[in-house]
C-alpha cells in the first residue's frame, strides 16, 4: 500500500510539473531521473562503488544499472519512460536532450516514447 502511495504521488507531483510549464536544467536534459524503485535494484557510476537505487536518483552516461529481485522505473526530461524488469543489466551510453542510448545485456526492458520532433531520437540495443 505504501508503494502505490509513493507511486501515486511521483506521478501526480511529475504530471503537475509538466502542466505548469516545467523547464528541465541543463543537468536534467542529460540524465535520466528514477521515479520509482522496488526491491534490488542498484546504479554504478564509474570510478565508484555500486549504490541502491533510490526514487530521485539521476542516472547519466555510462552509468550502469543492474536489478536482481527488484524493478525500477526512470524517465527523461521529454517524458520517455523506462521500466528496467528483474534480473537485468542496462548500460546508459548517451542521454542528451533530444537523444537516448541504452544498451541491455541482459533481462528485460519496457519503454514508453512519445517523439515531438524528427529530431528525437530513443534507442535500446540488444544483444542479439
Amino acid at each position: 500500500m505504501k508503494n502505490w502511495c509513493i507511486r501515486l504521488l511521483l506521478s501526480t507531483a511529475a504530471a503537475a510539473a509538466l502542466q505548469c510549464g516545467y523547464r528541465p536544467s541543463e543537468a536534467a536534459k542529460s540524465s535520466m531521473l528514477i521515479v520509482y524503485s522496488t526491491g534490488d535494484a542498484y546504479v554504478t557510476v564509474p570510478g565508484k562503488p555500486e549504490a541502491r537505487a533510490a526514487a530521485g536518483m539521476l542516472v547519466r552516461a555510462n552509468d550502469v544499472i543492474r536489478t536482481e529481485n527488484g524493478t525500477l522505473d526512470m524517465q527523461t526530461s521529454r517524458r520517455a519512460a523506462v521500466r528496467v524488469r528483474e534480473y537485468t543489466t542496462l548500460a546508459v551510453s548517451e542521454i542528451r536532450e533530444k537523444a537516448a542510448l541504452l544498451k541491455l545485456k541482459k533481462g528485460v526492458v519496457l519503454a514508453r516514447v512519445d517523439r515531438e520532433s524528427k529530431e528525437e531520437s530513443f534507442s535500446i540495443q540488444t544483444p542479439t
